[in-house]
């Protein structure tokens, strides 16, 4: 038997009996007190209100009493009616099962349902982990490739990819476009793509390389650079010539292009260009060589927008993004600045961040800000971030004797359901959206 359902259905069953119990005898002492002389007002009506002279609570009650007094039998229907929808929706939510959830939309191909449910399961619902992954193991084999889709795309982010990897390539690498039947002309197999590339998992690489082949499609790029720069920029740089822009510079650091170091270097110089390509060409420099100079630029950028949001300045997040790959003191030392002094909470977050995952053995800037937000809260740095760079860090002792007094400080146990109950999702999952390179350490 499924103890953790168990565990969760006994004490909302003792509530839904002590609720419904006390509700009935509230209201039904109340109607019956309304009623006890046909109409006309009770003894308790008759007494003045301000029988205790001064008392604020004696003259709520009688206004409370008023107000019950005054229920008529419609209202007295609706309030029951209104239970009963109550404790229907939380039967609903206790009784059943994922697999039950999904039943219906599933039958219906109700994809709007389908998705919610799915987000309930993965993420609310209080079933075992691996119920849930069960019930995605079956729908990564589904015969509609939408939700095969769905199923592929939750089962790598919780760190899974062992059981949807197949049904990934097999769908990715479908000869013939995937329409979506939510409408649109979007095709599936490069949504799956785009979703897949951030985790960065080399054996989905030919499949990636034989649909950008088939479909010629840009949107595919990226998903090739990351996954594998070097392979990569040999399916993709034959179509794509130097030109000064983020995306392409940002391509020549991911791959370390020594042969177009002379191209960067004239677009990193030329002041004619935007400061935000002139950044990328920078760190496409600090890539391929010892560059003090375009050092010292990315770091200049960093600071200057770092108290702004990323709207502050033209790609203030990349810029973050280039400064926590750069490991020299003085880079870390404004890193460590622009976590502690900026205001605003998604500068902060990409800097605490790159801070924990690239330099942990050089600061404990990171670490003393994570901690902080778990135990006292208030900082720029968002709670969700905190507890997922505490569970990366969790084999750190103050680590984790900031998670469970976290934990211990509040009514819901995030620390222990989403810190160290999904430490082993993928780290890509989230990472994605903090780092441009694997981690440095």
């Amino acid at each position: 038997m499924n103890t953790k359902r168990l565990s969760t259905i006994i004490p909302l069953s003792l509530v839904i009996v002590v609720t419904s119990s006390v509700f009935f005898f509230f209201v039904r002492t109340k109607y019956d007190s309304a009623e006890n002389t046909n109409g006309q007002p009770s003894d308790k009506q008759e007494s003045p209100p301000n029988s205790l002279p001064g008392s604020a609570q004696s003259k709520k009650f009688v206004e409370i009493d008023d107000q019950v007094d005054a229920a008529s039998n419609e209202q007295y229907a609706h309030a029951l009616k209104t239970l009963f929808f109550f404790l229907e929706r939380l039967s609903d939510r206790v009784v059943h099962s994922p697999r039950e959830k999904l039943s219906e939309p599933l039958e219906n191909l109700d994809y709007g349902k389908i998705s919610q449910v799915l987000v309930e399961i993965v993420y609310q619902d209080p079933w075992k982990e691996s119920k849930v992954i069960e019930i995605l193991d079956e729908l990564v084999r589904h015969e509609d490739k939408w939700i095969r889709y769905r199923a592929i795309s939750y089962l790598y982010r919780m760190g899974r990819e062992d059981i949807a990897k197949f049904a990934a390539i097999d769908l990715i690498s479908s000869p013939s476009p995937v329409v979506n039947p939510n409408g649109g002309d979007e095709d599936l197999r490069i949504t799956l793509a785009n979703a897949l590339g951030f985790y960065r998992d080399a054996e989905l690489f030919p499949s990636f390389v034989t649909l950008y082949k088939n479909t010629a499609s840009r949107k595919l790029r990226d998903d090739l650079m990351m996954t594998s720069p070097d392979e990569g920029w040999s399916i993709i740089g034959g179509e794509v010539p130097p030109r000064a822009s983020k995306t392409v510079l940002e391509w020549y650091g991911m791959a370390k292009l020594e042969i177009q170091s002379r191209f960067i270097e004239e677009v990193f110089h030329n002041e004619t260009n935007d400061a935000e390509v002139r950044n990328a060409a920078a760190w496409a420099l600090t890539r391929l060589e010892d560059h003090p100079s375009a050092r010292s630029f990315i770091r200049d950028y960093a600071k200057r927008g770092a108290g702004e949001n990323f709207g502050g300045l033209p790609n203030l997040k990349a810029s973050i993004l280039y400064l926590g790959t750069m490991v020299d003191q003085e880079s870390v030392g404004v890193l460590e600045e622009i976590a502690q002094n900026s205001s605003s909470g998604p500068v902060t977050d990409v800097a605490v961040a790159n801070l924990v995952i690239n330099h942990r053995s050089r600061s404990e800037v990171g670490k003393d800000m994570v901690i902080a937000e778990l135990i006292g809260g208030g900082t720029p740095l968002s709670r969700d971030l905190a507890i997922k760079l505490a569970a990366y860090m969790s084999d750190d002792p103050e680590v984790l004797e900031a998670g469970e007094k976290s934990d211990r400080a509040s009514s819901v146990n995030t620390w222990k359901t989403e810190g160290i109950g999904h430490k082993d999702w993928s780290f890509w999952g989230w990472a994605h959206h903090y780092l441009i390179l694997p981690p440095l350490e």
